[in-house]
């Protein structure tokens, strides 16, 4: 089977499509991995704001 997708003669539309997968398989890991990352990166921001906004709130009420 190897010798028939490699073949100058041959179909090689399933090498094709194996490669186009694996392409697209990979790509969509990297962008599910970036789109988690900011995900965290997000909520980490509202929560330190949050922090913050509580700290300065207590501040405020003791002086």
């Amino acid at each position: 089977m190897k010798k028939h997708l490699l073949s100058r003669k041959a179909f090689t539309l399933p090498l094709l499509f194996v490669i186009f997968s694996a392409y697209i398989l990979f790509i969509s890991f990297f962008i599910t991995i970036y789109s988690l990352k900011l995900n965290t990166l997000d909520a980490l921001s509202d929560y330190y704001q949050n922090e913050i906004d509580t700290t300065l709130r207590l501040n405020e009420v003791k002086q």
